[in-house]
């Protein structure tokens, strides 16, 4: 199909999906490609050698996520667990959320699960912490369809 993609005609309907065109964006986040400043790497380093976090601030866009996933890519880490702050985040934000909507519609309709903790959502921090410990040691805080992967250092 030609572009436009999209007429608004419904007679233009296609049997079968058409092929897009591929985000520009998606090989920008391809750690691969990426090139920091060479300051940045000597940071790096430096924090890694110490073994203490290394704190990156930044306007948003700057690239502070993209050297994570270079970092841990490079290294042969897992990608990092990203937690995206907003203005009305708060410190709990970082370790879970909990669906309460769900959760109450639950009890009220009998359908779903009884138990609290499938209605929680671990963010970044709360993962970290999961996963530094042995599953049989946090198997009681984990939902059902939570897969625990074994013990991973970050």
């Amino acid at each position: 199909m030609n572009y436009p993609y999209y007429t608004g005609n419904p007679e233009n309907h296609q049997k079968t999906p058409v092929a897009l065109p591929v985000s520009r964006r998606a090989g920008q986040e391809d750690p691969a490609g990426y090139l920091p400043d060479p300051a940045l790497v000597d940071a790096v380093n430096v924090a890694l050698l110490l073994g203490q976090p290394l704190l990156l601030t930044g306007e948003a866009g700057a690239g502070k996520t993209q050297l994570a996933y270079s970092v841990a890519w490079e290294l042969g880490f897992a990608p990092p667990l990203k937690f995206e702050t907003k203005s009305t985040s708060t410190a709990r934000d970082l370790f879970y959320t909990y669906d309460t909507l769900s959760r109450f519609h639950a009890a009220q309709t009998g359908e779903g699960s009884n138990n609290s903790l499938d209605y929680l959502a671990y963010n970044a921090l709360g993962l970290a912490i999961l996963r530094a410990n042995e599953e049989a040691e946090v198997k009681k805080y984990l939902p059902k369809d939570f897969s625990h992967g074994g013990v991973r250092w970050f």
